[in-house]
């Protein structure tokens, strides 16, 4: 789709991979988030989100602080001006928001973890080291991903 890029199934497009439920698959999309912290970033309204959501790391205001975590992320990507990776962001973050809840509060600490992983993230755009924070990102991902997978486990 023209100004979109390729945002959803389509029959004349034969798919890359063909897996079974419950298969892990892995999406490179390096070129996408390589974007992601731009020179319209807006540290201001970044630090004014960390700094609400520094009142809400605590299990009793999850709700109040996933909300905050998606303005971050959306925040990130949509002061970078990249429509792809908000396109594609906003769907992710509705569908998984129930396996987040779930992953951040299994553990008593999950909420101070996302907390800092996004204090690193914020702190190397206040300095402008994109390769610091597409690492803190990566950081950040790998780990709720991890508690994800622990957090799936509801036995």
């Amino acid at each position: 789709e023209p100004h979109k890029g390729h945002n959803r199934w389509h029959p004349d497009i034969p798919p890359v991979i063909e897996v079974e439920p419950g298969e892990e698959v892995t999406l490179e999309t390096r070129d996408a988030m390589d974007l992601q912290i731009g020179p319209r970033t807006t540290v201001k309204d970044l630090e004014k989100i960390l700094r609400q959501s520094r009142k809400y790391v605590d299990q009793r205001f999850r709700r109040e602080f996933m909300a905050l975590d998606r303005l971050f992320h959306s925040a990130v990507a949509e002061a970078a001006g990249n429509k792809m990776l908000v396109d594609a962001q906003r769907p992710m973050q509705e569908r998984s928001s129930r396996i987040w809840s779930v992953a951040n509060m299994r553990r008593a600490d999950g909420l101070r973890m996302t907390q800092e992983e996004h204090e690193a993230v914020f702190d190397a755009i206040r300095r402008g080291d994109r390769d610091a924070a597409r690492r803190a990102m990566q950081v950040h991902i790998a780990s709720l991903r991890r508690r994800m997978k622990d957090g799936s486990d509801l036995s």
